[in-house]
């Protein structure tokens, strides 16, 4: 049987465990450590789901928070703000990739040259907005 062995390292309380007994760790823990010993995938693959499918809900409820407060601000009909709400959180995991890019990539300044001036009732106009 493996030993729980508390440590005081620093500030931090850590815990060591024989991972000999793999029976002693947490569900959690002994179903990733099973699956990466060789056990099921299976396993492994419901985890990543349930961590993908929780980071969807948090995104879809800040969505849903953002665009109650916000309803009368957004200019376009209410079936779209709901539509929207929807896909708003697989708008937001499109950021991890470009992310993890962002790390590696030699990134340029380049200057925009703006050569038209419109006032915000042309911005406005039925030309320009999309609806």
């Amino acid at each position: 049987m493996g030993q729980w062995v508390w440590q005081k390292v620093w500030s931090f309380s850590t815990v060591s465990l024989d991972l000999r007994d793999w029976q002693a760790l947490p569900g959690h823990i002994r179903r990733f450590t099973n699956a990466t010993n060789g056990g099921s995938m299976a396993a492994l693959g419901l985890s990543v789901l349930q961590t993908v499918l929780s980071l969807y809900m948090t995104l879809f409820v800040l969505g849903v928070i953002t665009t109650v407060t916000e309803w009368r601000s957004i200019r376009c009909t209410g079936g779209k703000k709901v539509l929207y709400t929807f896909t708003f959180p697989v708008f937001m995991l499109t950021y991890v990739p470009i992310c993890i890019v962002s790390l590696f990539a030699k990134v340029e300044w380049k200057p925009i040259c703006h050569t038209r001036v419109m006032t915000l009732e042309q911005i406005e106009g039925p030309g320009l907005r999309a609806s």
